[in-house]
């Protein structure tokens, strides 16, 4: 079964990138946390980065936030410009835009058996997926308790103007005028 099939990634903020690797984003205790999987050495590694090194590579690159850091750090990734370079036989550098002045190195740790590392994931992925299901139920809750309908009107329910051409407008139809009439009972004009 594909994991897609098992769990749904679209309603989460997490990032999966999967090719000859498979990269995967998430957080993990207010921390961001970088898997990567190489099917073809049957091993991986994994990083924890805290916020405030992630705030510090942000002001670094001149970034306002690190959101957008990250943000930037995933477009890259799907545009294949990363690379991973050997620091030792435990520890990879994951370089991110390896070409440009903005470059972004994370250092990863060899995960100790592909066991692990998968576990990792799928229980980063679970306890995300849990989080995203509770919102949207305490969502549906208040929807339900507020009894909110829609604001915007169905277009079934438009009011038409009638008689307005707005090609041909002397060609409209004038509505016979109402109140007053500026003409006297006795037909005689008193302005």
């Amino acid at each position: 079964m594909a994991l897609s099939r098992c769990l749904d990634l679209s309603k989460t903020r997490d990032y999966v990138h999967v090719n000859e690797e498979v990269i995967f984003f998430t957080e993990i205790d207010k921390a961001l946390h970088i898997f990567a999987y190489f099917p073809s050495k049957g091993y991986g590694y994994s990083g924890s980065f805290p916020p405030l090194s992630l705030r510090e590579l942000a002001s670094k690159f001149n970034f306002p936030n690190m959101n957008l850091l990250l943000t930037w750090a995933r477009d890259r990734i799907s545009e294949k410009k990363f690379t991973f370079q050997d620091v030792d036989s435990e520890r990879v550098n994951f370089i991110i835009e390896s070409a440009s002045p903005v470059q972004l190195i994370f250092q990863l740790s060899r995960s100790q058996s592909e066991g692990n590392l998968i576990l990792s994931i799928a229980k980063a992925l679970l306890c995300k997926q849990a989080h995203v299901e509770e919102l949207e139920k305490s969502n549906a809750e208040l929807l339900n308790r507020l009894n909110v309908q829609d604001s915007f009107p169905s277009p079934s329910h438009k009011r038409k103007t009638s008689g307005m051409s707005f090609t041909n407008p002397h060609l409209r139809k004038r509505k016979p005028a109402t109140g007053l009439t500026f003409i006297s009972d006795t037909g005689v004009d008193e302005t």
